[in-house]
């Protein structure tokens, strides 16, 4: 085979789309009358994209059009676009037909004598071995799904009973390794096929086995968090997207609302029967028809204490991505009617990342929208205010919001102590954005100053989500981003890497908050060293220590990218230890939406995950973490404000605890979490070996007089408190029972 055909098939494995000439869509332009609901605009907006002009979804679609041009072809043309259709197929979760393909073709490349031992065979050789290990992860851990399913360190229930697939995988992966030992991505994956099989270490050539130490954090002294979402049946089986777990009803338990931003892809919504189940109800409580939603946050934009819903769509699908948000209005009983057109929030722009809060801190909550601009298309970020009558108004521009770029993660909270809510925005590929609040002007318009070079705030270039919390309990928040890129830019390749104690670059990155506008990086310092692809995040005190931990839902779109998700405790503010494996929740099947929460009223924060990947045969089981409980002591908080706004979101929150015989503080803000991901507005704050917390204090976000104080607030208590009263209301909870009718491990 000649040089250039070789590099013509090279380019043909991995060319996933044939891109068609499009139009330049209307940026930002109301196109219907107020009469519309917003569902048939994403239906309409769905049906005109091409499938041709995007790469992550409407993949079977796509393969029959390639499979139509390989039809009419001849020759290595043929071979070129018979690989397309291949990929394309596996991407759309047609694993076998894919594998039937790529088969017939190396077969025919051994029989016509052309050479796979290099780059070229090695990528032709790589793609059948993801198919293999797809097919495993289908037969095995979809199709006959337990509690153990694709939990890293694979073990008892976890290990495949169909080993076909993984078995094939192996014999690819050890023949590419014998003429390539340094193909680290395969390394990875062939310790993580004999995982499967239950032949992991000692199965594995020993030149390349990945030490079992970095698995083994029995010393951690970390419990495991049991998956039982399957017992549950609250186990969405579908690709990438976002939850929200809020009391939706308000009949005392949490529910549960899921997302996936396939196009035609239902939203999900799981009523707690009260009774230790949950029951599908989106349409009976007004939701048949809400489709797609990579991302989903909770509010009450109209101050009337039921928890309301926005929906984010069009991220990734660049030219076809301007799709319409959604607001959702909660009618006061757990159903829902769109309202985004008589709001006054319809646009068509491609947006992964919103927040909420009142800016201009007049108690009603406003919506920032950061978007994605690309090319010659540029989309502006939006700050929508509250004209407190159901409306809003976008002053973006007026307010100083100037900057557009690949936007993919916003968070709202005071950095610097001034009282006003501040703006982090993380950027794909540029510089990122801290807007810092300026105050208003004449007419109430909040404004920013872009600041984040003079902050020294603005890596890593290639950001995903972030997220602000106090990491060191100091009063001053923090600022954690991830990186989506490292020397490698290949996940698998990078684990591989990390195991062995080599460093890769492409780090998540903490801003600890030094004061007078001085951020200091510390990621090497408290061990955060791994490049770690972060997608969805969140944060919460999952141990009840006082410290907050956080946990990152990993991976990318790439099929070969099966690295698990990780959780990280802390260390008292002045370290993190990697527990992932300890607790049972390093999920290998990519993460994207996690909410943290009390789901069974026990005192402690559950997790919730989103599981699956961007293409649309990248599905898999969601997951709910239940948490084991560690002894400590907590305390439950659920604002209602009078003045602020009703939820009091926005609202800072000090602590004064003793424990051991010392006083110490903690500092937190009321809100839904990070970027990428919903915490629920119920806060669970543990307070370590404590008995009582001393002092309470809220600053509220209101203008004027706004802190409030409590004393002597009993532990492993809920406690509803009212702006502006001397007194906690205490809130009855009876620890639930969790109705596992579906058999723990059953598939």
């Amino acid at each position: 085979m000649t040089f250039m055909k070789q590099q013509f098939f090279f380019f043909a494995l991995f060319s996933l789309a044939i891109i068609s000439c499009v139009s330049e869509p209307e940026a930002n332009s109301d196109k219907v009358g107020s009469s519309q609901d917003t569902r048939e605009l994403v239906r309409a907006a769905n049906t005109a994209i091409g499938p041709m002009n995007i790469t992550y979804t409407l993949n079977k679609e796509r393969a029959a059009l390639i499979k139509l041009e390989a039809d009419k072809a001849t020759g290595l043309n043929q071979a070129n676009l018979l690989i397309q259709y291949a990929l394309e197929m596996l991407n759309g979760g047609e694993t076998k037909i894919a594998l039937e393909v790529l088969d017939r073709i190396i077969r025919s490349c051994e029989i016509n004598n052309i050479d796979l031992n290099n780059d070229m065979g090695t990528n032709l050789k790589k793609a059948v071995a993801i198919a293999y290990m797809r097919m495993g992860e289908q037969e095995n851990c979809i199709q006959n799904h337990n509690h153990q399913s694709c939990i890293v360190p694979i073990r008892e229930d976890g290990i495949h009973t169909l080993t076909k697939g993984s078995k094939n995988a192996i014999k690819l992966l050890e023949d590419i390794l014998s003429y390539n030992p340094n193909e680290q991505s395969c390394i990875w994956l062939l310790n993580l096929a004999h995982m499967t099989l239950g032949s992991y270490p000692d199965g594995v050539p020993s030149k390349f086995l990945l030490s079992p130490k970095y698995f083994d954090q029995s010393d951690s002294g970390f419990p495991r968090f049991d998956n039982i979402a399957s017992a549950l049946k609250i186990d969405d089986n579908r690709i990438s997207g976002a939850s929200i777990i809020e009391d939706f009803d308000q009949d005392g338990d949490y529910d549960i609302i899921a997302s996936s931003w396939g196009i035609t892809d239902q939203i999900h919504y799981y009523i707690n029967d009260g009774n230790g189940g949950f029951e599908e109800q989106a349409k009976a409580k007004g939701l048949d028809g809400v489709i797609g939603g990579l991302n989903i946050k909770q509010t009450d934009y109209n101050n009337d204490g039921f928890i309301d819903l926005y929906i984010m769509r069009g991220a990734w699908m660049r030219w076809d991505g301007t799709i319409p948000n959604t607001l959702l209005k909660n009618n006061g009983d757990g159903s829902f009617s769109d309202v985004t057109i008589e709001a006054g929030l319809m646009t068509h722009t491609p947006t992964q990342a919103i927040s909420w809060n009142d800016f201009n801190k007049d108690g009603w909550l406003d919506l920032i929208v950061v978007n994605e601009s690309f090319d010659t298309l540029t989309f502006p970020t939006q700050l929508w205010i509250n004209n407190k009558n159901g409306t809003f108004t976008d002053v973006g521009a007026k307010a100083g919001l100037s900057q557009t770029g690949y936007h993919k993660g916003v968070s709202v909270d005071d950095i610097n102590n001034d009282g006003w809510p501040d703006i982090y925005v993380s950027v794909l590929g540029d510089a990122n954005l801290m807007y810092l609040h300026s105050g208003k002007l004449e007419d109430g318009t909040p404004t920013f100053n872009e600041a984040a070079q003079f902050l020294n705030l603005t890596e890593p270039k290639v950001a995903f989500p972030n997220m602000i919390f106090d990491f060191n309990n100091d009063g001053k928040n923090d600022i954690l981003v991830s990186s989506f890129r490292s020397k490698l830019n290949n996940p698998s390749a990078d684990l591989s890497m990390n195991i062995k104690g080599r460093k890769t670059g492409g780090k998540t990155l903490l801003y600890i908050n030094k004061g007078g506008g001085k951020f200091e990086e510390i990621s090497s310092e408290i061990g955060l060293t791994e490049a770690i692809y972060t997608m969805g995040c969140n944060y919460g005190d999952l141990d009840n220590d006082g410290w907050i931990d956080f946990y990152l839902a990993t991976g990318n779109p790439s099929f070969f990218s099966i690295v698990p998700n990780k959780l990280y405790r802390n260390v008292q503010g002045h370290k993190i230890e990697d527990v992932t494996f300890a607790s049972g929740m390093g999920h290998i099947q990519k993460g994207h939406g996690i909410s943290m929460v009390d789901m069974d009223l026990d005192g402690d924060l559950d997790v919730y995950v989103v599981m699956g990947g961007a293409y649309e045969g990248d599905n898999f089981q969601n997951a709910y973490f239940n948490n084991p409980g560690f002894g400590n002591h907590f305390i439950g908080i659920r604002l209602e404000g009078t003045r602020s706004n009703r939820k009091g979101i926005g609202a800072r929150i000090r602590l004064l605890i003793e424990e051991n015989g010392q006083e110490r503080e903690l500092w937190r803000t009321m809100n839904s979490g990070a970027s990428f991901g919903a915490n629920s507005l119920d806060m669970v704050i543990g307070i370590g070996k404590a008995t009582v917390v001393k002092e309470l204090q809220i600053l509220w976000p209101i203008e004027g007089e706004n802190i409030q104080n409590l004393v002597n607030l009993e532990a492993d208590k809920v406690y509803k408190i009212q702006e502006g009263s001397s007194k906690a209301q205490i809130i009855p909870t009876i620890p639930v029972q969790w109705n596992l009718h579906a058999g723990h491990h059953d598939h």
